[in-house]
């Protein structure tokens, strides 16, 4: 992983009519990614019922959950219970991350509990703005109004109010998809982050082996 700026936009899944269930040769419509295993810690079911509101106003989003997990099943009843079936779209596991994002407008992650998500690097790169919660260490590659938009923890109102704001201003999408084609994440380069990982244990071994040669 590199800076961006000038890296080749991927093109459209080959399937996207299909997997949108749109017409051959429609527009296409405005597309919400979430690239994460259907697991209860990604929260794709808190997140469902922050989406009426925004389906209601634009009744062509279509939500596309990538990624497989035992609550597929639920996540589809409680989209049907919500009245909102139709627009969620259940893709399953994908070899084609980098056609997702193409197809997206914009990408989201409503987990509680993460890492630095790959996936929101990854949509960065693709040139998307991000909506996410505010995970440890998320600012170092989202800077909230720029690329993307970081809402407090657990606020899911604030959420909702996220994607409502982005998918009504189509000039804000079009300037964070351009922020986030320039981002620089040349420090998550894995040639860069290998070498400064065994650094980082080297030292926490190091350190831990003088405190024994201390006590003893």
């Amino acid at each position: 992983m590199a800076h961006t700026q000038g890296a080749r936009q991927a093109e459209l899944p080959e399937d996207w009519e299909t997997l949108l269930d749109v017409e051959k040769g429609a527009r296409k419509p405005f597309v919400v990614l979430m690239m994460a295993s259907l697991e209860p810690r990604k929260r794709h079911l808190q997140l469902l019922e922050q989406l009426p509101p925004l389906i209601a106003a634009y009744p062509e989003t279509r939500i596309v959950f990538a990624g497989e997990g035992r609550l597929r099943d639920e996540i589809r009843a409680k989209a049907d219970v919500l009245g909102i079936g139709p627009s969620v779209k259940l893709a399953g596991y994908r070899r084609d991350p980098e056609r997702l994002i193409a197809l997206s407008d914009i990408s989201i992650l409503s987990s509680g509990q993460e890492g630095l998500p790959r996936c929101i690097l990854q949509s960065i790169v693709g040139g998307r703005p991000t909506v996410a919660f505010d995970l440890p260490g998320l600012e170092a590659v989202i800077s909230t109004g720029d690329n993307g938009l970081i809402v407090p923890m657990d606020d899911w109102i604030a959420f909702g109010r996220a994607l409502m704001q982005l998918a009504g201003d189509a000039d804000l999408r079009v300037s964070m998809a351009a922020a986030a084609k320039a981002s620089d994440l040349s420090n998550w380069d894995w040639r860069r982050m290998g070498p400064r990982t065994d650094a980082f244990y080297e030292q926490i071994l190091s350190a831990r082996g003088s405190r024994t040669r201390a006590i003893a």
